[in-house]
């Protein structure tokens, strides 16, 4: 973790004169390891508690079918990158169908990126600011929010993490090795999200600005490109031999996916850009943009500016860049910019310390101190209030109905309705599918009943159409699957059954088709987001 406690170094535990702290300052930070410990436990036993969102539980739906023998790409159609259903395979793998299974395993991958993260501080401030990124990364990271923490962006941003540490392992020891692991982990980043490959020019340009020779740069960052390559090359040819056709995985992850992503008007996305980060920053993350200045004027002061230094906002700057590539106005496309901030906060106390945490500093530093300290507390007290705040009544009650009614799944249910009808399909089902016409895939993962069509995810079937090249075969595959599904249960959400059925489509008469054999039996949700049909 750094030099011993015992010497007296920048940001140890001495006053610059002699002496010691406060008995109870002293205390906390002798013993900083055994508050780290109930940190990490009580952040990972609440965070077990948080359900996951709607995307993760498609993406849960994913890493299920994966397991169950599916090709992605072919048995079901997702845009995302092959890391995103990778992962959630490996979840499943390892703790099962669960309601809690990803959030166990996001969580043990974020005790591993946080590691990378500690050591980035320690490199670019003090052994005392990672002693408090250890205390405060599991609190400030279990309470980002269900959308933030354990999204796909967020598991980019680990891996993000990873990659810097490399980087700056690179330049610090001017060994080209270093950045094959650069490469390596920028590239599983990018089978997560591929925007966040923006961090590469990032480095480079980082690397150049603080007046590294251009022919390192240049060597370093080839270097990179291959080890990224090849990365996202390995991962592309495992889809291949699994039985993907390259025209497959072009038509689902480029062509439907950029038609999706950049159909909007360019200036709504700029200004979508500034309202997210004015959102974000100046209010939801008010509390940690606020620690973030103080730490940041401090890290770039020019007398210590280097690599390491800057690490920190280069993964900021990632963030942002790939929320402006994306240009979809959802703050979890900023998870890069977030673990920069867990980053800036622990150095936040050693900037107004002045490198020191000494009872003698002058006042305004340590009413400085206090009041970022107290602000951010309470900050962080209100999300968990916000999160966990009926986690103890659960628990005591052993009923989690109440908890699980505050997290809003898709379509108008809440994870409450999810839950309780997956239980329900699950025991009354005579066949192993339920169709879901819907952007809710929780029940279909939690009952373990597959969806009888490829296209898991509405929004795909719905917005597929011509010139897309691919868009005859999909509808031809679309109306045969319904025609030979054997559910018992079909679920359709009220936007799709009131506006989508209603325009003719050839798609739309192939679930008109499908419901002629079914009875309206009851809706989901408190305004019935869902329309639930029986077999007749």
């Amino acid at each position: 973790m750094g030099p011993s406690m015992t010497r007296p170094v920048q940001g140890s535990l001495t006053r610059p004169g002699g002496g010691s702290l406060h008995p109870a300052l002293h205390g906390i930070l002798e013993y900083w390891w055994l508050f780290a410990i109930c940190a990490w436990l009580a952040a990972g036993l609440l965070y077990l508690t948080l359900p996951p969102s709607p995307d993760q539980f498609n993406h849960a739906y994913m890493g299920w079918r994966l397991l169950a023998g599916d090709r992605l790409y072919v048995d079901f159609i997702d845009v995302n990158w092959p890391g995103v259903s990778g992962l959630h395979a490996l979840a499943t793998w390892v703790f099962g169908v669960h309601l809690w299974s990803w959030r166990a395993f996001d969580f043990l991958m974020f005790a591993l990126s946080a590691a990378f993260l500690v050591d980035l501080v320690r490199r670019a401030a003090t052994p005392m600011a990672a002693r408090i990124c250890v205390l405060t990364s599991p609190l400030l990271y279990v309470a980002a929010g269900y959308w933030m923490s354990g999204q796909h962006d967020m598991s980019a941003a680990q891996f993000l993490v990873i990659a810097l540490w490399f980087h700056v392992r690179g330049d610090e020891t001017n060994r080209l090795r270093w950045q094959i692991g650069t490469g390596l982990a920028l590239g599983l980043a990018m089978l997560n999200k591929p925007s966040v490959g923006a961090m590469l020019p990032l480095m480079l340009l980082q690397a150049l600005l603080l007046g590294k020779p251009w022919v390192r740069v240049v060597v370093n960052g080839a270097v990179v490109t291959l080890a990224m390559l090849a990365t996202i090359g390995t991962a592309v040819l495992a889809v291949l031999l699994s039985g993907t056709s390259l025209t497959e995985l072009i038509d689902v992850t480029f062509v439907f996916l950029f038609s999706m992503q950049f159909a909007d008007d360019p200036a709504a996305r700029g200004q979508r850009l500034l309202q997210v980060l004015w959102w974000t920053h100046g209010r939801k993350w008010a509390d940690l943009t606020l620690a973030a200045l103080p730490a940041l004027v401090w890290l770039l002061d020019r007398r210590r500016r280097s690599v390491a230094t800057t690490s920190l906002l280069v993964l900021w700057v990632t963030g942002v860049l790939s929320y402006a590539i994306q240009g979809r106005g959802l703050a979890y496309h900023l998870a890069p910019s977030f673990l920069a901030l867990v980053g800036f906060v622990a150095v936040a106390p050693t900037a107004l310390a002045g490198g020191r945490l000494a009872v003698t500093r002058p006042l305004i530093h340590r009413l400085a101190l206090a009041g970022l300290l107290l602000f951010v507390l309470l900050g962080q007290a209100y999300k968990f209030n916000d999160l966990y705040g009926k986690v103890p009544r659960a628990w005591l009650d052993d009923d989690w109905s109440h908890h699980l009614a505050h997290f809003r799944d898709l379509d108008g249910i809440t994870f409450k309705d999810s839950v309780e009808f997956a239980a329900r399909a699950k025991s009354e089902s005579t066949t192993d599918c339920l169709l879901a016409v819907s952007e809710v895939s929780s029940i279909n993962y939690l009952s373990q009943l597959r969806q009888p069509t490829r296209f898991y995810y509405f929004p795909v079937i719905e917005r597929t159409r011509a010139p897309m090249p691919m868009a005859e075969r999909w509808l031809t595959a679309w109306a045969a699957e319904l025609k030979s599904s054997d559910c018992r249960y079909v679920l359709v959400a009220r936007r799709a059954s009131e506006k989508w059925q209603a325009e003719p489509s050839p798609a739309a008469d192939s679930l008109r088709e499908l419901l002629r054999g079914y009875r309206e039996s009851g809706t989901l949700g408190k305004n019935g987001g869902l329309v639930v049909y029986e077999r007749n």
